[in-house]
């Protein structure tokens, strides 16, 4: 279930806030998609075991470790690209 479809009002480049909260604050288990699954996976990175953020998403633990290490790496590159400039 995609969150916009579900909460028309929300703009697409906005994160539904309520949903990734039932999720990582919560425990619910809710398909997630896109901005959502990444910021739900990024609040619950290193306090939540990745098996069971995987199991909360519906996506594999594989899923998981390539969102951590894309959000990382977004990191690392605004951080490089601060101290540049």
């Amino acid at each position: 279930m995609n969150t916009i479809e579900s909460r028309p009002e929300l703009e697409v480049d906005e994160i539904d806030e309520i949903a990734v909260a039932f999720v990582a604050e919560d425990g619910l288990r809710m398909r997630l998609r896109g901005r959502d699954r990444d910021e739900a996976i990024r609040r619950m990175h290193g306090r939540v075991d990745t098996e069971l953020i995987a199991w909360r998403l519906h996506i594999s633990s594989r899923t998981v470790d390539r969102v951590i290490a894309r959000i990382a790496s977004a990191r690392t590159e605004h951080h490089t690209l601060a101290v540049a400039a």
